[in-house]
């Protein structure tokens, strides 16, 4: 578990005083103390933040203790990995190879000068992070790229199914040019990401034929599953305006951007906040027991790009009620147009958690610099469980705005951005929801985008209201008719 590993990296500080005042439980035997990265708890907390915490809270989400402690389901205030004592990030770099001697400079300066022959290369893209001096194994190499792993010669006579061996990694520095080769005298190891590890893998004749022939790479090791598999964390940002009085990061400008920097000299101020205000859902907690039905009902759909065990895996999930929904403030215009100039804005996210899309990454040319083809595949027609989950987070913040700690942060006039286009069978979920906070009898109603596209489906309403307080809610952003 987390908490087993925090203790040797972490270096945890309960949270202090903040400037809403709010009371953020955490549990202390999930976090480590003595560890080198720093965590701690923001100062500052926006209004709007305390508003989307309430908003959840209205809508039968629970709060969690701590979400490092293994038992995230529900919304609670999070810490960040910041340096408390000057509002910094706390990095691998300032946590491992900061805290570095002389020495350290003195061995990654004799590796860069056997490496980087030409000088304008040596100083101008082989910066080196200094290294700690107890690993005088370890370099550090920046601004470099590694464009294939280099493989042992095999006996002529050697089976096509033979055993291949690395030897080491070929990489060039600053962007192309001269191509460097590190030889290993133990093992390679590969580590560049869920993108470019398939990438370095193919580039290096590891993957499908198939992908790899019509590109002119050699297959060294015929492996077909390199790039498939791929699973993305799909997420879709509704943007609002805020209230004038609520600030966010949009209207820091001039003196105010002046004032902000001066709070911010003294640890405090808007720009100490984090993205502290995180929500880990589960389906039951938003959709009716149909729609739960129906959910589990798609998951068992087959599908190939998805293998079946972790298909079984991920409907286990659910029905042992794992959150499947992260929902996160941004206080920030985080939309894809411009926003208006002087306008405060908090972006609503939602995250998709377990994804039953499968997408691919895969090299489009045998040059190393040209990024791989990235497709999450999460659009598939196929897996429409997937697009019912994006919908349902659209849905829920919907609803959060028309409760009355929404509707006391965001403008009446607020418009929301990247609409989707909803189904009859989303409309019908909205209405189920709406349902369930007070409506009683079957209406026509739009639901508006703030903004342009304006559809409209009847669909049946049903569902008696949670409780006296929801019933008397109503929902401002639903247009009867």
């Amino acid at each position: 578990m987390a908490s087993d590993l925090a203790p040797q990296s972490e270096r945890f500080h309960a949270p202090g005083p903040n400037s809403q005042g709010v009371t953020r439980q955490f549990d202390a035997s999930a976090h480590g103390t003595t560890g080198p990265v720093d965590v701690s708890y923001p100062p500052f907390v926006s209004q709007q933040f305390t508003g989307f915490f309430t908003a959840l809270a209205e809508f039968n989400v629970t709060q969690a203790q701590d979400l490092g402690n293994g038992r995230n389901q529900g919304i609670s205030w999070s810490a960040s990995s910041v340096d408390p004592a000057h509002q910094t990030r706390a990095t691998s770099d300032t946590a491992y190879s900061k805290p570095a001697t002389q020495s350290g400079w003195a061995r990654t300066s004799a590796f860069v000068e056997r490496f980087c022959s030409d000088r304008s290369i040596r100083h101008t893209w082989c910066a080196v992070a200094p290294i700690a001096a107890s690993r005088p194994n370890l370099v550090v190499l920046t601004s470099a790229q590694a464009i294939g792993i280099v493989w042992a010669a095999l006996p002529a006579n050697a089976s096509a199914n033979a055993t291949q061996t690395a030897t080491g990694v070929s990489f060039v520095v600053g962007g192309g040019g001269q191509t460097f080769t590190a030889s290993a005298s133990g093992e390679v190891v590969l580590s560049a990401g869920s993108i470019q590890s398939p990438q370095i893998l193919e580039l290096s004749g590891v993957g499908d034929p198939a992908v790899l022939g019509p590109l002119g790479i050699d297959t060294v090791v015929n492996l077909p599953g390199v790039g498939a598999n791929l699973q993305d964390h799909p997420a879709v940002v509704n943007v609002y305006k805020l209230k004038p009085g609520f600030q966010s990061l949009d209207t820091l400008t001039g003196a105010a951007l002046v004032a902000a920097v001066a709070d911010y000299s003294t640890g405090q101020g808007i720009l100490t906040q984090a993205l502290s205000t995180l929500a880990y859902v589960p389906g039951r907690t938003l959709l009716s027991s149909a729609d739960q039905r129906a959910a589990i009902r798609l998951m068992a759909q087959p599908a190939a790009s998805l293998p079946r065990v972790q298909q079984v895996a991920m409907a286990a999930f659910y029905a042992a009620g794992a959150p499947m929904l992260e929902f996160l403030p941004i206080n920030v215009y985080f939309g894809s147009s411009s926003p208006e100039p002087n306008t405060s804005y908090i972006s609503l996210a939602t995250c998709l958690q377990h994804s039953f899309s499968r997408g691919t990454v895969h090299v489009t040319s045998a040059d190393p610099l040209i990024p791989p083809a990235i497709d999450p595949n999460c659009k598939a027609a196929k897996r429409p469980l997937d697009r019912d989950w994006s919908g349902t987070n659209l849905i829920f913040f919907f609803l959060c705005r028309s409760c009355p700690s929404g509707r006391h942060v965001l403008s009446p006039k607020g418009r929301r951005v990247h609409a989707p286009r909803y189904s009859a069978a989303g409309l019908g979920r909205l209405h189920r929801l709406r349902g369930r906070a007070g409506a009683g009898r079957a209406d026509r109603f739009t639901v508006c985008r703030l903004g342009s596209r304006i559809r409209s489906h009847r669909v049946p309403s049903r569902r008696k209201p949670l409780s006296p307080r929801a019933r008397a809610r109503p929902l401002d952003f639903v247009r009867q008719g």
